[in-house]
């Protein structure tokens, strides 16, 4: 488990975006304002969530992507990017395509220390999709969330307002026989482009999560939009299936801060303190799946406040046998953080779990006990002194002191 926190600044990066294209009309399935090219084909927008921020439509209706403290959509306290450093925003922005072919999408342009990247399995989180050999492939009324990495560490990035002439979306219409899925998996007789996901909240502590057009072995992931565990204090963030099998799901997810009826409070070794519960419904044969991945995060606040460290927070799921199991956490690189839109002003925690049912966010904590006393002497005079041994346990997971008291 792994610890990020925001970033400041230093960095002005204000992007405009032209494209070409030839693609051929379809239906608009676009919803609010968009930066629409190509006769409508398609359209470009901020992102849903807290990277969305960085993106907004100026007076022409032309995306401006601004990760600098000018973005009239942070608070003050923003002041860019740091010197010297390699920082990712994913899920800054959406290209949707609506023509009714199967397209390879891609982004060109030559500034220095910029790359545009989508989110993927890989060890760093994300790949560029700068070329056509690297594109992003895209069915019809298909979207693609795309993220900005910004490298201060290339000597030749400078500060200062980019153009729009500097960079390109293009699309080419792909062959629907031969063209793999960009979302993993080839494409199959039935004409799937992989997986589709939809997510609804019908409140705070509620999600329900649908994925169609699943590919054998595919990584379906899940965007939970900070969905409340224990109010806004602890959230679920991201919640991912992985290698799962052809077929449709469904998942319905609920958080509380306290245990649910069906499944009673967390019992385990070492008496970890529960933090919150979440509790998962689904469609589905849990032999389809490997396993799932989930990424939480917390308010440093709220850890603060109940004496949590970070390290101490983990994961226990509720097994078929009715006992509580602790699932190893990963740790989260930060820029996979970024780039799945988590908070960076939170701290943040994961684990993968090879089933799926009722869980529980715990902390371990010392659990300190005398559990005995003895004296060298039987009695001792007044104004003499006498040494008293104790034996103190701690049955908690984690270290800790304790002052104790002693009564004669």
């Amino acid at each position: 488990m792994s610890r990020s926190r925001t970033r400041t600044a230093l960095l002005l990066c204000l992007i405009g975006l032209a494209a070409s294209l030839a693609l051929a009309t379809g239906a608009t399935v676009i919803d609010g304002p968009a930066d629409t090219l190509a006769d409508d084909r398609v359209a470009i927008q901020p992102a849903d969530g807290p990277n969305g921020e960085y993106a907004y439509l100026d007076g022409d209706d032309e995306l401006v992507i601004d990760v600098s403290p000018t973005n009239p959509n942070l608070d003050g306290e923003f002041e860019g990017v740091n010197v010297n450093s390699r920082t990712a925003f994913g899920d800054v922005f959406t290209v949707t395509y609506t023509a009714d072919e199967l397209a390879h999408v891609w982004i060109e342009h030559d500034v220095d220390g910029l790359s545009f990247v989508v989110s993927d399995d890989s060890d760093e989180g994300y790949r560029s999709i700068e070329s056509e050999e690297h594109n992003v492939t895209l069915g019809p009324n298909a979207t693609a969330s795309v993220g900005v990495v910004v490298d201060t560490t290339d000597e030749d990035a400078v500060p200062g307002t980019l153009s729009e002439s500097a960079f390109g979306i293009h699309a080419r219409v792909a062959d629907p026989a031969t063209e793999p899925s960009d979302f993993g998996g080839e494409r199959d007789e039935t004409g799937s482009t992989g997986p589709v996901t939809t997510v609804t909240a019908p409140s705070p502590s509620e999600r329900v999560f649908v994925a169609e057009n699943v590919d054998d072995g595919d990584t379906v992931r899940f965007d939970a939009g900070e969905m409340e565990l224990a109010g806004a204090a602890v959230s679920l963030d991201r919640l991912d299936l992985l290698g799962a099998s052809t077929r449709s799901y469904e998942l319905e997810a609920a958080g509380s801060p306290d245990a649910f009826a069906d499944a009673g409070p967390l019992e385990a070794d070492d008496d970890p303190r529960p933090l919150a519960y979440l509790a998962l419904a689904y469609d589905l044969d849990a032999n389809d799946v490997e396993g799932l991945r989930l990424l939480f995060s917390a308010e440093p606040a709220y850890l603060d406040d109940t004496a949590t460290a970070l390290g101490d927070v983990t994961l226990y799921r509720l097994a078929a046998d009715g006992e509580w199991a602790e699932l190893d956490g990963d740790g989260d690189d930060e820029r996979v953080v970024e780039l799945g839109g988590s908070p960076a002003d939170r701290d943040h925690f994961s684990a993968t779990s090879e089933g799926l049912s009722v869980f529980a966010v715990a902390a371990h904590v010392p659990r300190i006990h005398a559990t005995g006393a003895s004296l060298p002497d039987g009695s001792v005079d007044a104004g003499d002194e006498t040494v008293v041994g104790v034996d103190a346990e701690n049955r908690g997971g984690a270290a800790g002191e304790r002052s104790l008291t002693l009564a004669a």
